[in-house]
């Protein structure tokens, strides 16, 4: 499975529905640190905008984990 990530902090879109279930949690995995920061609950269909935290700069590396529920 190929995870949406950013080396550059840049916003995300992610198109919705492909994992299965009606709600998807989504987090941030900062692989610096090894933290999950826990981004919340949504529907999971249409298409969804994900901000990673942090300046938009070269080295803002961010993973977009999503799980459906």
């Amino acid at each position: 499975m190929r995870l949406p990530c950013t080396y550059t902090g840049k916003t995300l879109e992610i198109i919705m529905g492909k994992i299965e279930g009606k709600k998807v949690m989504a987090s941030w995995f900062d692989p610096k640190t090894g933290e999950f920061s826990k981004v919340g609950k949504f529907k999971n269909s249409g298409s969804m905008k994900f901000d990673p935290p942090g300046e938009k700069m070269d080295g803002n590396d961010w993973v977009l984990v999503l799980d459906g529920k």
